[in-house]
């Protein structure tokens, strides 16, 4: 059982911020809230897509019954449920995917029901189809069989999909803007700029009106982060050819994190012996470093270990380890280059202790993070702030 908490970051500035303002922690929902439209109260929330005081959240029920919700100003209501029919059809939603997105009150979330399928967008009680499984694959062979990870920026969604399943990878990235036809960005017919042959499978993707970001694999390359521009044209961001900032190897051991934002992507990658967080600006093509692997964070001991990249404005956040994945992990956030610890697995919250926390990169908005926890020895009780 698990629950989505958000938190709010009081500053008199952004500046104040870093040097020590407090965190401050509101209450949204816990799992003795009734789901809305539904029965009983929620068992299991999944993490929160945050975004200008919306969350965008999978929920289950007590009875085992899925939907997707948004919280807004102390309000929860049904996105899509187990009452909600699929757009464009008679069938009802079974079930939902675990990744979503959302931005200026819209989300794009998995969705699925007998045996339709797809990637929809919309608010409560407006939905429209992105892609679904009646749909052939742009450039392909056949219709849609899987889909993962839609990513939403205005009216423009990206997704992975194709017609192999997680074990071979997604075959391929594609993007719809508004009510425009679905397109192919890249997929295993496309050429691996500075790298060998064909991409073989693709892992994560991220979308501006104008750019998509995502991670492709392909030959001698386990995982690397490539731009998609306007007109098609596919480069490499960091690839085994490219430097590490300020460091003395290349990415040889893979890229990951797809978040864009104002035209920087925000991403963690390295080497066997280097690696962190990083900025990337669209515009210059240049980077900028955010943690690395190695440095000291603010609680003591040093960084051995950085996932789940955010970034929205001027601010990044990150969850960091200070040892193996088993030690316990933290939310930082990096504001004018100083690096602010948020909160943490073993952290007091609300008088209980965080046993496990889990933060999604969409869980960011500005000054405003959501994320994940499940509290000690205390089952049924963990909330959403």
């Amino acid at each position: 059982m698990h629950a989505s908490v958000g938190i709010v970051l009081v500053t008199s500035g952004v500046c104040g911020t870093a040097l020590g303002q407090p965190v401050v922690f509101s209450r949204i929902l816990d799992t003795s809230t009734p789901v809305p439209g539904g029965v009983g109260s929620f068992a299991g929330i999944g993490a929160s897509a945050h975004d200008q005081g919306v969350d965008s959240f999978w929920g289950i029920s007590a009875v085992g019954a899925e939907g997707m919700y948004v919280a807004h100003g102390g309000t929860i209501q049904v996105l899509a449920d187990t009452n909600t029919v699929i757009p464009g059809t008679s069938v009802r939603f079974t079930n939902f995917g675990g990744f979503y997105s959302s931005d200026g009150g819209v989300t794009a979330f998995i969705g699925a029901g007998s045996d339709q399928g797809g990637v929809y967008r919309g608010t409560p009680g407006t939905l429209s189809t992105v892609v679904d499984n009646s749909m052939p694959i742009p450039g392909g062979q056949g219709n849609f069989v899987t889909f993962d990870r839609p990513s939403l920026s205005g009216e423009s969604t990206a997704l992975l999909g194709g017609n192999i399943g997680p074990g071979g990878g997604y075959t391929g990235v594609y993007r719809r803007d508004g009510d425009g036809p679905l397109v192919r960005v890249a997929d295993q017919t496309t050429a691996v700029p500075g790298g060998i042959g064909m991409f073989t499978r693709f892992d994560q993707v991220g979308v501006s009106p104008t750019h998509t970001v995502f991670v492709g694999r392909s030959q001698g390359q386990f995982g690397s982060l490539y731009l998609a521009s306007p007109g098609g044209m596919v480069t490499p961001i960091a690839d085994v050819n490219t430097a590490i900032p300020g460091g003395s190897t290349t990415f040889t051991d893979g890229a990951g994190g797809t978040i864009i934002d104002n035209g920087h992507v925000a991403f963690v990658g390295g080497s066997a012996t280097e690696g962190g967080m990083f900025i990337y600006d669209i515009a210059t093509g240049g980077f900028s470093t955010v943690v690395r692997t190695g440095e000291p964070a603010p609680e003591g001991g040093a960084f051995a270990l950085v996932t789940a990249p955010s970034i929205s404005g001027d601010i990044a956040g990150f969850v960091g380890y200070r040892g193996p994945l088993t030690t316990p992990r933290a939310l930082y956030a990096s504001i004018d280059s100083q690096i602010t610890r948020i909160i943490g697995e073993g952290d007091m919250l609300d008088g209980r202790v965080i046993r496990d926390l889990f933060y999604s990169p969409e869980g960011q908005d500005g000054t405003s993070f959501a994320f994940n926890v499940h509290f000690l020895g205390l089952p049924g009780v963990d909330a959403m702030y």
